[in-house]
């Protein structure tokens, strides 16, 4: 099995609440499932050691004769319940646990309640698309990383969502106020504008330059009645400043009157 770390940057914790037990009492914890395929981690921290019973139920309370799934945490064990998919039976909604006292104390114990969700995917290179075959969320995951446990090795993540910064326009003056507050950052945005103006200038004067040195001449003494026309380039090399200032003539002599050109 292959262990992943996968960073959850700005994720969200889905509970964080504080229950009283009593004896004969429950503490009833309500929690909504939109993805099938999401793990949802539920810990229970009692202010005293004891053993909790946690039962599971999908769409109301858990009774005595209905319940999903249900399991004894003691402080040998842990505190923390991994719910896989296969017990949400992949069916999202509403989902109910009740939390009562394994024992008749009659003392109070507080329980801070804490839940959040999570989930590994591979990229299917056949499906063209996240999935979660093979993976599944391990017991070391928290709400700022995830812990994927998986039987390959391909492209990894797990689900997360970064809130876009949101820019108010209205606000455009009032940002242009405090730029003096800043002059780090003004005066590195006036270097980097005013070194591409320079660059700009450069490149549109080397342009220039360029062109200049490449034109066409059109000879003189050619006859109106000429049923032929030549184009003759001339080469001096492609290395700077390998131009010439000498006069190039070309002289052609033709021997067949008849020549044709295709």
């Amino acid at each position: 099995m292959i262990e992943i770390f996968l960073p959850r940057p700005n994720a969200a914790v889905l509970m964080n609440s504080t229950a009283v037990l009593k004896k004969n009492t429950k503490a009833v914890t309500t929690f909504n499932v939109t993805d099938p395929n999401v793990t949802v981690i539920f810990s229970v921290e009692p202010s005293v050691n004891v053993s909790l019973i946690l039962t599971l139920s999908q769409g109301s309370r858990p009774t005595s004769t209905y319940s999903n799934a249900t399991v004894i945490l003691s402080p040998t064990g842990g505190y923390r319940w991994m719910i896989t998919p296969e017990m949400l039976q992949q069916t999202p909604g509403d989902w109910y646990i009740d939390t009562r006292l394994n024992s008749s104390s009659e003392f109070e114990v507080t329980l801070d309640i804490t839940a959040f969700m999570s989930k590994c995917l591979y990229w299917h290179e056949g499906k063209r698309m996240w999935s979660t075959d093979g993976c599944m969320v391990g017991e070391k995951s928290t709400p700022e990383r995830t812990q994927c446990l998986c039987n390959h090795l391909t492209l990894f993540g797990s689900s997360f969502f970064v809130m876009p910064n949101y820019v108010d326009i209205s606000r455009t003056a009032e940002l242009f106020a405090t730029v003096t507050e800043n002059y780090v950052v003004l005066a590195l945005l006036c270097a980097f504008f005013g070194l591409y103006l320079i660059t700009l200038m450069w490149a549109c004067y080397a342009d220039r330059r360029s062109r200049s040195k490449r034109k066409m001449t059109l000879l003189e003494d050619n006859h109106p009645g000429a049923h032929y026309n030549y184009l003759i380039s001339v080469y001096t090399g492609h290395r700077k400043n390998a131009g010439t200032t000498a006069n190039v003539r070309v002289f052609f002599h033709l021997q067949n009157k008849d020549l044709s050109l295709f």
